[in-house]
């Protein structure tokens, strides 16, 4: 009885749950180790994946840096992602994104995040563990490029 209530909900818990991955390196270490653990049967369930990547730095044009931290809600089925920013505006205080051109960019930054998943088909029914483990991957490249619009003085 156990076992078969087991093998019905895990598709329900998979499926409507956000499941929050640290995609900086050593991050990314242990969530492949998660994935394989849940195998591509429960995987390929994996709706909503909230993103986290490394902390990301750039230039102020009247010296010094901002920090962000990009976290995006990736939905496997729908194609939906949403990118918030936060910036790190002194060694205590992380607030969101407020500025306009930087909301902007942020904007800017999810098309072109929901282009690059488009053109690689990295998104849709059926997923399995590998193909997760890439989007992971294509979304931390991403943050981190010269590409992501954030990151532009």
């Amino acid at each position: 009885m156990n076992r078969q209530l087991r093998h019905e909900a895990l598709p329900l818990f998979y499926s409507t749950n956000i499941f929050s991955v640290d995609i900086s390196f050593k991050g990314r270490e242990n969530t492949g180790r998660w994935l394989e653990a849940i195998r591509d049967a429960n995987a390929s369930h994996l709706r909503r994946l909230a993103l986290s990547t490394r902390t990301l730095s750039r230039a102020r044009p009247s010296g010094g840096w901002d920090t962000f931290l990009v976290i995006g809600e990736v939905d496997m089925k729908t194609c939906e992602i949403r990118l918030e920013a936060y910036v790190n505006s002194s060694p205590h205080i992380v607030q969101a994104v407020t500025k306009r051109e930087d909301v902007e960019r942020l904007k800017e930054a999810e098309e072109a995040f929901r282009s690059i998943f488009s053109e690689r088909g990295l998104l849709g029914l059926g997923l399995a563990a590998a193909r997760i483990s890439v989007v992971m991957k294509e979304f931390d490249d991403f943050c981190g490029s010269s590409d992501n619009p954030l990151l532009r003085t």
